[in-house]
Order: structure tokens, then sequence, then C-alpha cells
């Protein structure tokens, strides 16, 4: 086998110690620094508890001060929890401004008082996985689909060109280009390329070949390299009818997709009324175990330790319980709806798939992307190169390439790569320049013709006439500063929230908005100026950094750019690809607002703000301010 996967496998050992590096230079810092670097929360406290559906506490702690998520904060990554000198690892499951939510086996008694730190643990499971999966492949034999994707992906093996017909079984709702993909996806025999510009219909069109498949009587691995992304096929496909289980942590789904999740399925089942009243008795008995007593001595401990070995042996019951119920879910169901990481889980261990299904397959790593890619007989990426590439903190140029990426012009000769070419997500100026910058001018408008040019305020040209805006703030009181890790702009962020109420008092709904930026320290700039000058419209208005708010949409953007420096710096906005997901976000309105000045030092912007001269608008931050 190749030697590519060796050093692949090299590759993701100094990725996680580059993340290990960033905890230990965090953890030998103190709690002020840590917390600038965005990698500790303090001060928290224990809010209240409650028992999971598989005997563990779901422990949920309130900050004193609510304040913006820090970007490492995210569901599913391991933390710490401490005080002095107790503490203790668990899960972050769910994070929001006013709460954290972990997950633990048991709760320690210092926890309940006091005020706690919650810090970023190295997540050193993952890359275990990714690494398992690598080792899979060095190690597979001839003639097995391992090592026939192994060669494929290490270029020691070339696929012969085909083409695919029609299949009638389509329904007529989808375009040409779309019906393309999906007879792809039905009559391959190995590898298929879906690539999915914005507002193309990507995860319709897989979940319409998902959904023909599996009423065919296959088996099929859907899965996606984010929770978020995991939720959205599996939602998908229980409005399609598609019997399918999404396989994970309850808390780390959206509730959208519950109804479908492996512990909902359970708890309907018959069977689970007895589950849940061994549940309650486990409870209890924890209950009486951790019970406070004036007087506790060897006795007491005794019986302390009776409650505990009797909770031991009967949540040992209701797992194996369980285990039989969990298999015959997974037996029973055509789609299991999963993590790239998450398709390592045992329970899929003797389970076959036809088809291993991967969205979002420019956002994810190679070595992660072969967990499911070694479930399945045949295999399926769907994504777009053209938006944001995986987070790499080490720079590993072979891991900040994804697969599809790698083989997307090689595959396009042998009739393996489609491309969805039609959008119905934005009006013709939005769409214009990253059409003609990132997809060679290939897409076209699927809106009605009356939509494609439709005025974002058609009673009035105020505050504007066109759908694609850049407001030019350069001669005005912008500057960026650095705070804990991030840029902001106080300046801009004042103003961007202006312009907002500009748009709000023009008769736009709040709802219908979304401020982004590439910063978080300004996401939280602009959060704060949100709340500050219109209260009570803040929590129906979404912000976030361009990174987060990848692969939705919003009838209006506002983009705040953040850079205004004398010498043209522009850090990571010189990643030509955050503009495209910046940009592809809106629907009707695209504003962005930043310093000409500044981002006027860089060919890729100078061709921008030509772009919006010719089928948008460009305004001065001076024609708004009061």
């Amino acid at each position: 086998m190749s030697s590519r996967y060796e050093d692949l496998r090299r590759s993701l050992l100094t990725e996680r110690d580059a993340e290990i590096a960033r905890y230990k230079e965090s953890s030998s810092s103190d709690r002020n620094t840590k917390i600038a670097s965005g990698l500790c929360i303090y001060p928290l406290v224990y809010e209240d508890s409650e028992l999971g559906t598989e005997g563990n506490w779901r422990i949920r702690f309130r900050p004193t001060k609510p304040g913006a998520v820090p970007e490492f904060f995210r569901a599913g990554v391991p933390v710490r929890i401490f005080k002095e000198d107790l503490e203790t690892s668990a899960i972050l499951t769910k994070c929001s401004e006013d709460s954290y939510t972990v997950n633990l086996d048991e709760i320690p008694d210092w926890m309940e008082e006091g005020k706690l730190a919650l810090e970023i643990l190295p997540d050193e499971t993952s890359y275990k996985e990714w690494d398992k999966a690598l080792e899979k492949v060095i190690r597979a034999e001839k003639g097995t689909r391992a090592r026939f994707f192994g060669d494929l992906f290490s270029e020691a093996l070339d696929l012969k060109p085909t083409n695919y017909k029609q299949d009638p079984s389509i329904r007529a709702e989808f375009n040409e280009s779309q019906k393309r993909a999906i007879s792809g996806i039905l009559e391959t025999e190995d590898l298929i390329l879906v690539h999915g510009p914005p507002g193309t219909g990507k995860t319709k069109t897989i979940c319409e070949a998902i959904r023909i498949l599996a009423g065919r009587g296959k088996r099929i691995l859907a899965s996606a390299p984010t929770n978020a992304a995991t939720d959205l096929i599996a939602e998908s496909l229980g409005r399609l009818g598609v019997p399918v289980l999404r396989i994970g942590h309850p808390a780390r789904m959206s509730e959208s997709v519950l109804n479908v999740s492996l512990d909902a399925s359970l708890r309907r089942h018959p069977e689970s009324k007895w589950i849940e009243k061994d549940k309650k008795d486990l409870a209890e008995l924890l209950k009486k175990a951790g019970k406070y007593k004036r007087n506790f001595g060897r006795e007491e401990a005794e019986e302390r330790k009776r409650f505990y070995q009797e909770a031991k042996e009967l949540r040992k019951g209701i797992r194996e319980r369980q285990r039989i119920l969990i298999n015959y879910l997974l037996e029973s169901h055509p789609v299991i709806a999963c993590t790239h990481t998450g398709a390592s889980s045992s329970l899929l261990n003797g389970m076959e798939f036809d088809y291993s299904v991967l969205d979002e397959g420019s956002q994810a790593t190679e070595p992660s992307s072969w967990v499911p890619i070694l479930r399945g007989k045949k295999i399926v990426i769907a994504g777009d190169p053209r938006q944001l590439p995986p987070t790499v903190l080490s720079e590993d140029p072979l891991l900040k390439v994804p697969l599809m990426e790698r083989f997307l012009e090689k595959l396009e000769s042998v009739g393996r790569v489609f491309l969805l070419d039609t959008q119905y997500r934005m009006t013709t100026p939005i769409q214009s320049f990253p059409n003609r910058k990132f997809y060679a001018g290939k897409l076209k408008s699927g809106l009605p013709e009356g939509e494609q040019f439709a005025k974002p305020f058609p009673e009035s040209d105020f505050p504007f006439s066109e759908s694609f805006v850049f407001v030019d703030s350069s001669g005005t009181d912008t500057a960026e500063e650095l705070s804990e890790g991030s840029l902001g702009n106080f300046w801009e962020a004042e103003f961007t929230i202006s312009l907002l109420q500009k748009i709000l008092d023009s008769g736009w709904k709040p709802e219908d908005l979304v401020l982004i930026s590439p910063y978080r320290f300004q996401r939280y700039l602009l959060e704060d100026r949100l709340r500050s000058r219109l209260p009570e419209i803040a929590d129906r208005i979404e912000i976030e950094t361009v990174d987060s708010f990848q692969g939705r949409e919003r009838k209006g953007v506002l983009f705040s750019l953040v850079r205004s420096n004398p010498e043209g710096r522009i850090g990571f906005l010189s990643e030509e690809r955050r503009w495209n997901v910046g940009m592809t976000r809106a629907k009707r309105l695209l504003v962005l607002v930043g310093d000409g000045a500044t981002l006027g030092e860089q060919e890729f912007f100078r061709d921008l703000l030509s772009e919006a001269e010719s089928v948008g608008e460009v305004r001065t931050a001076w024609e708004f301010l009061d």
C-alpha cells in the first residue's frame, strides 16, 4: 500500500501534537490567560441536573455573567471542570451564552457549590479513530473494497470513463443537473462526487438518491463531519418518509432530529417502559447513596457502598437490555446517519452497507473521511471545494486538502463528478461575483424570472436600491483592535447596527436577517451593540462567524469585514473561500461593510468592488451617518 497513508498518519500525529501543545500552553498559564485565549470559561455555577437515557447525568452550569460562547467550545468536545484542587473531566453536550451542559457518570459533591471553571481538553478520541481507519487501509488485503479505495485514493488505480443513463424513478421536481447526479449515484459501481455550489440543492439531491436506494432494499450509511450537517441529512430524510436512524449522543443533536434518534426510538419501543422503570430505580439508588448524613460512620459507609454496588449492577442490566433493542433498531432501519467519527461506533460493527454517502466532503480531513468510507461498498462524496476547508491547527498540507478537492479535476475526466449547476438562493447580482470567481460562470439562476433581479426595498430605494451592496467606511473613525486573540472593530460594529436599524425600519423582519463576521471578537461586539441599541429584538436576530454560518442561508446578510489598518493587512480574509461562504449566504440582500482603503490593497477585493459597481451599488458610510 502507498506510503501516502503512512504520511497521513504522521500528519495526524502532528495535528494531535499541535492540539495537545495548545492545551499544555494554556494549562501552564493562569486562569485569566486561559480565558483570554478562549480555552476556559469562568466563573460558572451549578444550576441543575437530570438523569440521561443511558444512566448518565446531564449537568447544566450557568455563567454568572452571560457572554459570547468562545470559538473552541462546541458540542462533543472533552472538557475539564475544576475549582481549586478539585477536578473531573466530561463531554460538553450543549453550549449557549447563558448555559453549558456536560455529560458525567456521577456528580461529585464539590460541584454543586461555589464558582467553577470549564476548560477545553485535547480530543484524542477522534485522532485515535482516524488513525485506526488509516491503519486498516494500509493493512487491507487485495480483493477487498478497502484495498480498492486505498489504491484509488493513492492514485495507484484509475477509474474507467463511464456514462450513466437517467433513472426514470427520479421525481420531476428535480432539474437536469440534479437528475444526472442522482442517476450517477444509483448506477455507480464504485465512486461518485457531487459538486454542489451554494443554493444548488446538494443535500436535497443526495437525499433523493438515498430515498430511492432505500426503497430498493439497499443499506446506506449517511455521514457528515459535523453534528449540524448530519442532523440536516437526517431531518431531510425524515421529511421524505425514509426510515432513518440518527446515532450519536442525543444532547449533541438538534431538536429537529430527536424524533429519529436512536434514543427516541428506544423510548418508543414497548420494552422501554421496563428500562425506564429500572432507570428510576437507579436514580433513587444514586440519590440514597449521595444523601448527606450528619453522623457518617462505618455503618453508613457500608450502606452507601451497597447502594453504589446495586446501582452498578442495575446500570449493567439496563445497558444489556438496551443493547438487544439497539441491534434490532439498527437492523430494521435502511439508513443510519452519524458524523464521520461516529461511524467508528462499535454499534455498527458487523453491519454491511451498500453505500457510504459523505456530505460536506470539502469540510472533512482525509483521515476522518476514511472512517465512513471503510464501511461502504460504494462511495458518494458530496460537497463544494470552493468553500471553506477543514480547520487544521498544524497547517499540515496533507490534512488541509480534503479527498474531494484532491480528486475533483481528475475524476471529472472520467465522468465521476456531477456539478449541480442551478442555484435557487441568490438574486443574480449577489450570484454574479461568486459565480464568475469560483465556478467559472457555470452557475445559472433557478429563481423565477421576476425574482432574479428583485429589489430589496421595492417601495423605495432607501436604504439600498440593489441586492448587492458594498458600504465603504474608509475616511471614518473605523479601526481594528486585537482582543483575546481575535480582531474587532468598535466603530464598524456600531455602524453595522445602525444600518441594521434602517433595514428594520424599512419593513424587514428581524428573523429575516443575520449579522456575520470573520472574527469571533467582532461577533461579540455586534452582539453587545445590538443588545444595547435594540434590546427588544436582540434575541430574534442571529449573529455568527462566517465559519459557523457555512451551509446556511438568510434573506438578508450584513457582512462586517473588520479589517482597517494603514498597512493594508487583511489576515485570513486573504482566504478567498471565506469570502465565497460569507457572500453566498444571502438570498435577497447582501451588504458588505468594510474599509475600502485597507481591503483595496488586494487584487481579489478590487475585482469584487468592480463587480459591485457593475451589478450592485457602492456607497460610502458617510451617507448613513446621522
